[in-house]
């Protein structure tokens, strides 16, 4: 179940970052205030993050935000979280609310080529060239950005912005590396001996 929390008021100090403990998707305060420059980051494990305040002001250069997890090797990265903010009588010098898709994870890189075969004396081949080394792996797509809500009962100033980037996309795995050529052969036959070359990577 989702975690709620209950708080009379909840001061955020310039410049300082007040981390919303792991888990929780709803807080609830009478009064909020951020100063400048402060920020309050969302945890990354829920899916929709909910804020009500009777009475709220911020600060100029104030941010909320949410980044969600990133992609391993080769997977998406995850949705932006959902932001829904009730900030009631509001006083907004300057908010960014942000939610940003995870990154995709890089692709995985491809396998090595198969060596070639080795000359022979007996059947009179030269070595062969070593196979292609394989393609690598599509990176994951980035997440989607977050969808922000905001309400607000009224205002005396209104400075408020939103930022729902999606997330980069997982650079391709590298291509793999093409096999050994195969090993040429000395002193094939009787005198005077001739030889095989290899072949090449």
């Amino acid at each position: 179940a989702a975690e709620t929390t209950n708080l009379g008021e909840l001061i955020v100090r310039a410049n300082d970052t007040y981390k919303i403990p792991s888990g929780t998707s709803n807080i609830y305060v009478d009064s909020l205030k951020m100063e400048d420059g402060s920020s309050i980051t969302i945890p990354d494990d829920i899916v929709l993050f909910r804020l009500v305040a009777k009475e709220s002001s911020f600060g100029k250069s104030t941010k909320i935000y949410a980044k969600a997890i990133d992609g391993s090797v080769g997977t998406n990265g995850k949705d932006g979280i959902g932001i829904n903010l009730d900030l009631g009588v509001a006083a907004i010098n300057g908010l960014t609310v942000s939610s940003s898709g995870g990154n995709g994870g890089a692709g995985i890189p491809g396998t090595t080529g198969r060596n070639g075969a080795d000359a022979s004396c007996s059947s009179n081949t030269h070595g062969r060239d070593g196979y292609n080394g394989g393609n690598g792996s599509n990176g994951g797509i980035g997440g989607n950005g977050g969808i922000i809500s905001v309400t607000i009962k009224q205002t005396s100033s209104m400075n408020l912005y939103f930022e729902a980037h999606g997330g980069k996309g997982g650079a391709g795995g590298a291509g793999g590396e093409g096999g050994a050529g195969g090993r040429g052969k000395d002193n094939c036959g009787v005198w005077p001996y001739w030889s095989k070359g290899g072949g090449s990577k």
